[in-house]
């Protein structure tokens, strides 16, 4: 009988645990993308009205953001300052293979790499506002989708759960 009970117990928590971990997935990128929106709004600041070099902006941001997008430009600024000699738009995109960004997410940046410290002042102002437009977009997409999907994979865990202590039982 206590067996039975432990079982049945074990079931339900690890259902219900599966089904919230899918659902922090969904939650985890609206979150991300927030972060990245706000990175490249910080960069946007320095590198336009405080002039400030891309290596150093990268690093004034990287303590502004939380993980993991802080690892980004933290890891950026870095190799920068490191390797003088180093294109950015080849460094940023072997760092964002390294990260967990979805592969849209990751277009989005890469091709913000790619015009980030080749143009003058006032391109590289129109290359952030139009980053950061996309980047608004794709969270809005994000909360959509979490919207329908965060209840979904919670009660489909716990559902999926009694299901199986009922066929089992």
């Amino acid at each position: 009988m206590w067996l039975k009970l432990t079982g049945i117990i074990f079931i339900l928590i690890s259902g219900s645990g599966t089904g919230w971990a899918i659902a922090h997935r969904y939650i985890y990128r609206v979150n991300y993308l927030q972060e990245l929106y706000m990175a490249v709004n910080l960069i946007n600041t320095e590198i336009v009205y405080n002039q400030t070099v891309l290596s150093e902006a990268l690093k004034k941001t990287s303590g502004q953001v939380e993980k993991p997008v802080s690892d980004l430009f933290e890891t950026a600024s870095k190799h920068l300052n490191d390797e003088k000699d180093i294109l950015f738009a080849s460094l940023w995109s072997d760092i964002l293979k390294e990260s967990t960004l979805c592969s849209n997410d990751r277009k989005i940046m890469l091709e913000w790499g790619k015009n980030l410290g080749k143009s003058q002042i006032n391109e590289q102002e129109k290359n952030n506002k139009l980053t950061m437009e996309k980047l608004a977009n794709a969270k809005k997409r994000a909360e959509r989708t979490a919207d329908k999907k965060v209840k979904l994979a919670r009660y489909s865990g716990v559902l999926i759960s009694f299901m199986i202590i009922i066929l089992c039982c």
